[in-house]
């Protein structure tokens, strides 16, 4: 059933240096894991945060961090 696993489209947006508006990311999720919780079942990490609140300035892709469940 992994193996059907769809892509997930994600658009993340930030900030440029005169404080617009911007897309950082726009594609697939990069964090798929089939099989993450079973054999037949798998997830797709959109968004991790590390820190509360989450930092959401910058251009790091918090979306493609290690993946622990």
């Amino acid at each position: 059933m992994t193996e059907k696993l769809r892509p997930i489209r994600r658009v993340v947006t930030g900030n440029d240096a005169r404080d617009r508006s911007r897309v950082l990311f726009d594609s697939a999720a990069p964090n798929v894991n089939p099989g993450a919780v079973s054999p037949s079942a798998g997830m797709t990490d959109i968004w991790v945060f590390e820190s509360c609140p989450a930092i959401i300035s910058g251009e790091r892709d918090d979306g493609n961090l290690p993946f622990h469940f």
